[in-house]
């Protein structure tokens, strides 16, 4: 089967939050380092599908922990197999790669960061043998919108939502998590909701996530769990994640 080849998004920094506002000579407050830029990447292991992924964030004003345009690019390279009775052999072995490059804003609401993101979407496979029958066998671009919802750095109880959804492949994307914020670690469970009109991914997991302020800005997240797939496209199977971002 094509097992969903997630889109390039999975984490990014959300940088540290919006720091009140220094008072007149303070220097220390002054002094606070800001973030442009981030960089997040990250790899994702399933029965009969693995992708890896990096991409790049770029706050306008200079600053990622405050109101403000960004700018958003990422890739993606997918490798993944199915059966299919369309083919000799009845077998299709096949990679893929998905780009986007998006603009969006950013803006905090009592401290919870929202991200909306709108922009370019192409995906191409390669299916060996080639599936006359196979919906994602061509090239196709198209639009990308992608939205973030994330609670403050700090806050004890987390939440975030990823969202992203391509018509180049008519395809939807979706993170979230929830737990507790423990300072230097955060975890609790995950879900994840993937179709494209081919086939469709839901999983369920628990995730865990370092914060180690002598790391800070580097952040990492290991994730694992159950992936559920149609029955005559593939088989239901554990799933692992590994992802990783950074701010400079």
């Amino acid at each position: 089967m094509v097992v969903h080849c997630a889109n390039a998004q999975a984490i990014s920094v959300q940088g540290a939050p919006p720091p009140e506002e220094p008072l007149q000579g303070d220097e220390e407050q002054q002094n606070i380092k800001k973030f442009s830029s981030a960089i997040f990447s990250g790899a994702n292991f399933r029965a009969e599908s693995s992708f890896g992924y990096i991409g790049f964030i770029h706050a306008t004003n200079g600053d990622l922990a405050k109101n403000g345009f960004l700018l958003r690019a990422a890739g993606l390279y997918n490798q993944y197999s199915y059966s299919s009775t369309g083919v000799r052999g009845g077998r299709v072995n096949a990679d893929a790669g998905l780009t986007e490059a998006l603009v969006g804003y950013q803006f905090f609401l009592n401290s919870y960061l929202i991200r909306g993101f709108v922009g370019l979407d192409y995906e191409g496979h390669n299916l060996i043998p080639f599936n006359t029958y196979d919906y994602n066998g061509h090239t196709s671009a198209g639009i990308k919108l992608f939205t973030h919802f994330e609670t403050p750095y700090i806050n004890p109880l987390y939440a975030q939502a990823l969202i992203g959804y391509g018509t180049a492949k008519d395809r939807l994307w979706s993170q979230f998590r929830t737990g507790y914020n423990f300072g230097p670690i955060i975890t609790g469970p995950e879900f994840y909701v993937m179709r494209n009109p081919a086939s469709y991914d839901r999983r369920i997991g628990g995730f865990i996530g370092f914060r180690l302020p002598e790391l800070y800005p580097f952040e990492l997240s290991i994730s694992s769990g159950y992936s559920r797939v149609p029955k005559n496209r593939s088989q239901n199977s554990a799933y692992g994640t590994l992802e990783m971002s950074t701010a400079f």
